[in-house]
């Protein structure tokens, strides 16, 4: 009799850590979901001379960390922050470690405003912003703007479903 409860405590005690296994596996892969998801994802862009290799920030979450977690932008990186409409949109240097160029995109993707050499600082955050409305913004390293030609008024390239 006593081996018997014992033997039934041993499949208890299986059982449970059988179903532990299952919630953690089910758990561990909805985290690497939900990371996927909120990981930008990339594009190329074509602005002026410069072909770069760009990671789209569409979410409200991706946008507002946008490239703070970075410690450094090549000259062919850059991060394409895709709005739901057209508006005045601010940008902040928050958290950052190192100078950028914005540029600011209407809906037909044309260049309308650019903030050259934009330094990182501190609280209170200076804010930048177009004097027109913009439908995207696009970061790249400080320099790039300039040394690749792109200005006010160019048309700026990146084709994928999501910014369609």
């Amino acid at each position: 009799m006593e081996l018997m409860q014992t033997a039934r405590k041993g499949h208890h005690f299986i059982s449970r850590c059988i179903m532990i296994m299952i919630i953690v596996m089910i758990a561990y892969g909805a985290y690497t979901l939900l990371c996927d998801v909120n990981k930008p994802r990339p594009v190329v862009v074509r602005a002026g001379q410069a072909t770069l290799q760009a990671e789209i920030a569409e979410t409200a979450e991706q946008r507002y960390k946008g490239l703070s977690d970075r410690t450094s932008l090549t000259d062919n990186q850059a991060m394409l922050f895709k709005f739901e409409g057209d508006d005045k949109w601010e940008m902040v240097m928050r958290n950052m470690s190192f100078p950028l160029d914005i540029i600011w995109l209407d809906k037909d993707k044309k260049v309308v405003h650019i903030e050259h050499e934009v330094q990182p600082d501190a609280e209170p955050y200076e804010i930048y912003k177009p004097k027109v409305p913009a439908r995207y913004v696009l970061e790249v390293a400080a320099g790039v703007a300039k040394k690749s030609s792109i200005v006010k008024g160019a048309k700026v390239e990146f084709t994928t479903e999501a910014t369609q």
